[in-house]
C-alpha cells in the first residue's frame, strides 16, 4: 500500500517541480524586461552607448553588401505582422474544424495579447530608431521593444506549445530547436537591418516569453479547471 501510494504521488511531485520552475523562469523574464524597460526608459548611457557602437559595427559590415540585405530582409519578414497572423489564422481554422476550440482561443488570446503589447509598449517607451550612416531598410514607430522579436516569440512559441504533444518524440526536439532558430535569426536580422538596438531585441525576447509564461499557464489551470 504504501509503495502504491509513493508511486502516485511522483507524477504528483513531477508536476508540481515543474510548474514552479516555469513560474519562476516567467517571473525571471518578467523582472528582466521591466529592469531593462527601466535603463531604456531612463536612458542609461552604458547601456545606450554599447547598443550605438553594434548598431555602426552592424552597419558597416551589412551595407556594403546588397545580397546579404536581401537575405536578411527575407529573414526578418518570418518575423513580421503579415506573416505570424497568416500561420496563426491557418492553425486556428486547422484546430476549430477538429473541434479543439480550448486551443484555438489559447493561440488567440495569445497572439492579440502580443499585438497589444507591442504598439502599447511603444508608445510608453517612445525610443527613436537607430541613426546609421548608410541605411540600408526602413521601419515605422518607435523601437523597444523590437516588435518583430516579441511577435515572432509568441507566435512561434505559442504554434510549437499546441502542436509538439502531437509530434512524435523524435521530431520533438528538432522542432524545438529549428524554432529557436527562427527566432534568434529573426532578432539578428533586425539589428543587422539597423532598424533595432540590441536592448529592443532582447527586451522583445523577453516579453514575449513573458507573455507566452503567463498565458500557458493560464491556459493550464483553465484545461484543469474544465476537467
Amino acid at each position: 500500500m504504501t509503495a502504491v501510494k509513493e508511486a502516485g504521488s511522483r507524477p504528483l511531485s513531477h508536476f508540481a517541480e515543474r510548474s514552479l520552475a516555469g513560474l519562476l523562469a516567467v517571473a525571471g523574464a518578467g523582472v528582466g524586461f521591466g529592469v531593462l524597460l527601466m535603463l531604456v526608459r531612463f536612458r542609461w548611457s552604458p547601456l545606450g552607448d554599447a547598443d550605438h557602437a553594434v548598431a555602426e559595427w552592424f552597419n558597416d559590415l551589412v551595407a556594403p553588401h546588397g545580397p546579404l540585405v536581401t537575405v536578411l530582409q527575407a529573414i526578418t519578414d518570418l518575423g513580421g505582422r503579415p506573416v505570424l497572423i497568416w500561420l496563426v489564422t491557418i492553425a486556428v481554422v486547422g484546430l476549430l474544424i477538429r473541434r479543439q476550440s480550448r486551443l484555438a482561443v489559447y493561440l488567440i488570446v495569445t497572439g492579440v495579447g502580443g499585438l497589444i503589447l507591442d504598439p502599447s509598449l511603444k508608445a510608453l517607451v517612445g525610443r527613436l530608431r537607430p541613426v546609421v550612416d548608410v541605411p540600408v531598410a526602413a521601419a515605422p514607430g518607435n523601437s523597444f521593444p523590437s516588435g518583430h522579436a516579441l511577435g515572432s516569440f509568441v507566435a512561434y512559441g505559442a504554434l510549437l506549445l499546441v502542436f509538439l504533444p502531437a509530434m512524435s518524440k523524435r521530431w520533438r526536439k528538432p522542432a524545438i530547436a529549428i524554432v529557436g532558430v527562427l527566432i534568434f535569426l529573426v532578432g539578428l536580422t533586425r539589428i543587422a537591418l539597423g532598424v533595432h538596438y540590441v536592448s529592443d531585441v532582447i527586451g522583445g525576447w523577453l516579453l514575449g516569453a513573458a507573455w507566452l509564461g503567463v498565458t500557458a499557464y493560464a491556459f493550464r489551470l483553465w484545461r484543469r479547471e474544465r476537467g
